[in-house]
């Protein structure tokens, strides 16, 4: 199993942390908690993927099928609250920055037209 070394930090503490985790015990996690009925878990759980994946890059491949589909439910629910809303987009965003095979074969399930 490897592992993936995440810088971590904080507004609130004065020193920075690496996390040593393996992405395929936590992604799976992060994953089940994308459940737009539990607006702020999966608000977290959002965000945490996007900031995740801008930090492992293409090592992400292998985790986005774990994720998007979820992701594009969640964008085009209605009455999704505006900020879940936002961190959804930006999370779809930084994923198919990071691995746009995997992304792109679902733009036409989310992009809207202008």
């Amino acid at each position: 199993m490897s592992s993936t070394v995440l810088p971590f930090s904080s507004p609130w503490l004065s020193l920075n942390v690496c996390l040593c985790v393996s992405p395929a015990e936590f992604m799976p996690i992060l994953g089940t908690n994308l459940n737009p009925e539990f607006i702020s878990v999966c608000n977290n759980a959002t965000w945490a993927i996007g900031e995740i994946c801008m930090q492992m890059g293409v090592e992400m491949q292998p985790y986005v099928s774990l994720v998007l589909n979820q992701l594009v439910e969640i964008i085009n629910r209605p009455n999704t609250p505006k900020t879940l809303l936002e961190n959804t987009a930006i999370t779809i965003g930084r994923l198919g920055y990071v691995c746009p095979q995997e992304v792109s074969p679902m733009l036409q399930q989310f992009i809207r037209p202008w």
